[in-house]
C-alpha cells in the first residue's frame, strides 16, 4: 500500500487545527478554574459573615464593631434594604 505524502500546506493546516483544539481546551480549563475560585470565594465570605454574626450575637465587642462599620459602609440602596429590619442581636424567642 502506497503512503500518500502530505503537502506542506496540508501539514500546516493539520497543525493549525491541533493548535486551535488545544487553545479551546485551555480556555475551557481556565473558565473552570475561574468558576471554581469564584465559588470558593463566595463560600469563604458566607462562612466569615456567619462567624462574625454568631460572635456579635454572643456579645463579642469586636464583632459588633465590625458589623456596625460594615453596615455603615453599604452604598447600594438594595443592599441597605436587605438589612433595614435586621438585627444581629439574638432573638430570645428563636433559640
Amino acid at each position: 500500500m502506497a503512503k500518500v505524502r502530505k503537502t506542506l500546506q496540508e501539514m500546516i493546516e493539520e497543525q493549525e487545527k491541533k493548535k486551535e483544539a488545544v487553545s479551546n481546551r485551555l480556555r475551557a480549563l481556565k473558565a473552570r478554574e475561574a468558576t471554581s475560585e469564584k465559588k470558593a470565594d463566595t463560600r469563604r465570605k458566607v462562612i466569615l459573615g456567619a462567624m462574625v454574626m454568631h460572635m456579635a450575637q454572643n456579645d463579642d465587642a469586636e464583632a459588633v464593631s465590625v458589623l456596625e462599620r460594615a453596615l455603615r459602609q453599604l452604598t447600594k440602596e438594595r443592599d441597605r434594604e436587605v438589612f433595614a429590619d435586621w438585627s444581629w442581636k439574638a432573638d430570645p424567642n428563636n433559640g
